[in-house]
C-alpha cells in the first residue's frame, strides 16, 4: 500500500506541473427557427438534385432526411462543408414549428479563429435566429499524467484502496488498452444518458485513425508538447446542464469562459480524496483534484436551479401514453389537439424537450401499423 501511495504522490506532483491545456469546442449544435421559407420547399427524394445559393455559401439538399427532420442541408463555403442543417420537424408541438430546425457546425473550423465569423454568416444567409445550445464538447487537450492517475487509480485491489472518488456516482469506466500493455488510454467518467459527462481518451491514437490533422496543427500553433501521446478530457454537454449555466453562444469565444464551463462541469467528477483507515469520516479526508483548475484560471459559473423534478415520471408517462394514442388512432385529432398544449406545458416546465425529441421516433417504430399485432 505504500509502495501505491508513493506512486500516486509522483503522479499527483506531475498533474500539478503539467503546462496549461490547448482548450477548443469539439461540438455544437444550435437549436434555431424562423428558417426562410425557401430551404422548406422541397420534397428530398433519390432523384432530387438542389441547391440554393445565398452569397458566397451553398445550401446543397442531401437526398434524405433524419429521424425527426424530413429536409437536411450541407452547408459549403468555397468547396469546405461548414454545417449541417436539419429542418421540417416530422411533428410539430409548442417547440418545433415548421421553421424549426437544428444547426451543427462542422468540427475542423472550432480549430480555427474564425468559427464564429463563419456561424454568423451561415445563420445570415439562412435567415435563421438561435435559440439555444442543444449540445456542447469542450476539449482540454495535454493531461498525459491525469491518465497516468487514472490507470493507477482503477488498478487498485477493494480493501487496499488509497484514492478514493469524492462524488462515488461519476462512475469511471476505463477500455481499450495500449497496444501489448496494461494501460488504458479511454475512460468515461460519469453516464452518457445524464446532462453532462467527460470521455477522456488518447487523443493521438484517436488522430490516428480518424486522420483529423487540423489538429495537430492547433496544437503545434499553441505550443503543445506533442512528444508524447496527448490525452484529452473532453466535457460533454447538453442543453439541460447549459440552461442552468446561463451562457449563449457569443460567450464560446472567449477562451476563458470556456476553461470556466469545463471546470463547472468536471471538477466534482475529476476530484478524489486520500483514503484515511483511521477516520470513517469521509467528509475529512485529504481532497485532491486531479485537475489545477485554480493554477488554469478556471473560475466555476454560478448555476441556476435544476428544472422541476417533482412528478417527473407520471409526466414522462402522460406524454409518451399520448403519443401512444395517437399513433395507434386510439383518440381521434380533436382530443389530442385539446391535450396537447397542457403536455407542452408540462414539457417545458420538467426540460423534457431533448428526451421528447429522443424518444418520439422510437415510439413510432413501436406503436407503428408495422409493429401492431
Amino acid at each position: 500500500m505504500n509502495y501505491l501511495k508513493n506512486k500516486f504522490e509522483t503522479v499527483q506532483t506531475a498533474c500539478k506541473n503539467v503546462s496549461k491545456p490547448t482548450i477548443a469546442i469539439d461540438w455544437l449544435s444550435l437549436f434555431c427557427t424562423s428558417i426562410h421559407s425557401d430551404f422548406l420547399e422541397p420534397t428530398p427524394g433519390p432523384k432530387t438534385e438542389l441547391t440554393i445559393t445565398r452569397g458566397e455559401l451553398n445550401f446543397v439538399l442531401r437526398k434524405t432526411g433524419t429521424p425527426f427532420y424530413t429536409i437536411v442541408y450541407d452547408v459549403i463555403d468555397d468547396g469546405d462543408t461548414v454545417a449541417v442543417i436539419c429542418c421540417n420537424p416530422r411533428r410539430y408541438s409548442q417547440q418545433f414549428n415548421s421553421t424549426s430546425c437544428s444547426l451543427q457546425i462542422s468540427n475542423h473550423l472550432f480549430y480555427t479563429d474564425y468559427w464564429d465569423a463563419t456561424l454568423l454568416k451561415v445563420i445570415t444567409a439562412a435567415s435563421m435566429e438561435i435559440k439555444n445550445i442543444t449540445r456542447l464538447d469542450i476539449a482540454l487537450d495535454g493531461l498525459g499524467a491525469q491518465a497516468e492517475f487514472l490507470n493507477l487509480y482503477l488498478k487498485q485491489l477493494p480493501g487496499t484502496e488509497v484514492v478514493c472518488k469524492v462524488q462515488t456516482a461519476s462512475t469511471i469506466t476505463a477500455y481499450q488498452y495500449r497496444d501489448g500493455q496494461k494501460y488504458f488510454q479511454r475512460f468515461s467518467i460519469g453516464s452518457s444518458k445524464s446532462d453532462k459527462y467527460i470521455a477522456f481518451y488518447n487523443k493521438t491514437a484517436e488522430i490516428t485513425d480518424s486522420r483529423k490533422t487540423y489538429i495537430p496543427r492547433f496544437w503545434e500553433l499553441n505550443g503543445l508538447d506533442q512528444t508524447t501521446d496527448v490525452y484529452r478530457l473532453e466535457a460533454r454537454i447538453k442543453s439541460q446542464a447549459l440552461e442552468r449555466y446561463n451562457i449563449d453562444v457569443t460567450d464560446l469565444t472567449d477562451v476563458n469562459m470556456l476553461l470556466n464551463i469545463v471546470r463547472t462541469s468536471s471538477e466534482k467528477a475529476m476530484a478524489f480524496v486520500w483514503k484515511d483507515y483511521a477516520d470513517s469520516n469521509k467528509t475529512r479526508w485529504e481532497k485532491y483534484e486531479l485537475i489545477d483548475w485554480d493554477g488554469f484560471g478556471a473560475i466555476p459559473l454560478a448555476i441556476s436551479n435544476r428544472p422541476e423534478t417533482d412528478g417527473l415520471y407520471p409526466t414522462k408517462m402522460e406524454v409518451k401514453n399520448l403519443e401512444k394514442d395517437r399513433i395507434t388512432n386510439t383518440i381521434d385529432w380533436d382530443t389530442y389537439s385539446i391535450s396537447r398544449p397542457r403536455l407542452d406545458e408540462l414539457i417545458d416546465r420538467f426540460a423534457l424537450n431533448d428526451w421528447y425529441v429522443k424518444r418520439l421516433p422510437r415510439w413510432e417504430r413501436e406503436f407503428g401499423p408495422k409493429r401492431r399485432k
